[in-house]
C-alpha cells in the first residue's frame, strides 16, 4: 500500500501532487465529460439510491406467488405444490 501512495505523488521523478491535482479536471483536450471527483460523488449516489430502493418495504424478497405455500395442518418445513404464476409456467415439469 505505500509503494501504490509513493508512486501517486511521483512525476517524472520529482515529488509532487500533481496527480491529484489532475482528478479534478477533464483530461488533456477535455478527453472526459466530468472530472473524476464528480463521476465518484455520481457513484456513490447511485449506490445510494439502489440501497435505499433495495431495503424500502417491497423493494426486495421473494416475488408474490414464487414461493412455496405451506400445507395446512402440516408441520414446518412441508409445503404443498402450488401452481406457478402464469409467468414461470414454462419452467414447471409437464
Amino acid at each position: 500500500m505505500a509503494v501504490l501512495v509513493a508512486r501517486s505523488l511521483q512525476r517524472d521523478g520529482a515529488w509532487t501532487l500533481a496527480n491529484y491535482t489532475d482528478l479534478g479536471s477533464t483530461g488533456g483536450r477535455s478527453a472526459l465529460l466530468v472530472t473524476v471527483w464528480e463521476a465518484a460523488a455520481n457513484s456513490v449516489a447511485v449506490a445510494v439510491a439502489a440501497a435505499a430502493i433495495a431495503l424500502s418495504p417491497g423493494g426486495g424478497g421473494v416475488p408474490g406467488g414464487l414461493a412455496p405455500t405451506p400445507q395446512p395442518g402440516a408441520g414446518p418445513g412441508h409445503h404443498r405444490a402450488s401452481t406457478p404464476p402464469s409467468c414461470c409456467r414454462w419452467a414447471s415439469p409437464p
